[in-house]
């Protein structure tokens, strides 16, 4: 674990794994239960700000006792993030994604998301609705397949899947499963297009 002088204090995290860093930013409230599980492959980055004097938002990173958090290689969570990790949840972050500013991320049971998955600004993903209606369950799992886009002000709701390669529009609320290679926007989102490919 790596800390410099411009980082807070945290408590030990005897679960990182050897040789594992993880960068905690001024202005992120970091907070980590005893009881709970921080696993990091290589490097987790928290409220970076982006370069060229780009303003740095407060921000917390939150995840209760019996909560489990594994970062499969790199990952980063730019400024303004708000994470919370329920007690008895998991959340999973493949090698090389990352959100932009202000990701909103409430994980009360399962929270998965693959490698290479970009996340844009003011994204939302909330796999619970906190209260029971009509007898439907009240959280369900959230999975993102590798090597999706998501696109600004986007919200991921619960018991969604999301295919490998798909592109979720700007402003898209995700009610439903989305297929692979295919683009979907609007409230609630819909498939625009299919056999879409983008690159960074």
């Amino acid at each position: 674990m790596s800390v410099s002088s411009e980082l807070p204090k945290i408590n030990p995290l005897p679960s990182l794994r050897h040789g594992a860093k993880l960068v905690v930013y001024r202005k992120v409230t970091f907070r980590v239960a005893r009881g709970a599980e921080l696993l990091i492959g290589e490097k987790f980055t928290l409220g970076r700000q982006w370069a060229g004097g780009a303003p740095l938002y407060p921000g917390h990173f939150n995840v209760r006792d019996g909560g489990r958090v594994e970062i499969d290689g790199r990952a980063t969570f730019m400024t303004g993030l708000r994470v919370g990790v329920a007690s008895g949840a998991v959340l999973r972050i493949g090698h090389r994604s990352g959100a932009n500013a202000d990701l909103r991320l409430s994980c009360y049971e399962s929270i998965t998301i693959g490698d290479n998955v970009i996340i844009g600004d003011r994204v939302t993903f909330r796999d619970s609705d906190n209260h029971s209606m009509h007898g439907k369950p009240q959280s369900a799992p959230i999975v993102v397949e590798d090597d999706v886009w998501i696109g600004f002000g986007a919200t991921i709701m619960k018991g969604v899947t999301i295919g490998r390669g798909a592109v979720i529009a700007a402003g898209a609320v995700v009610t439903r499963d989305v297929p692979p290679a295919t683009m979907v926007a609007g409230v609630p989102a819909v498939v625009k297009r299919k056999d879409v490919s983008w690159a960074l």
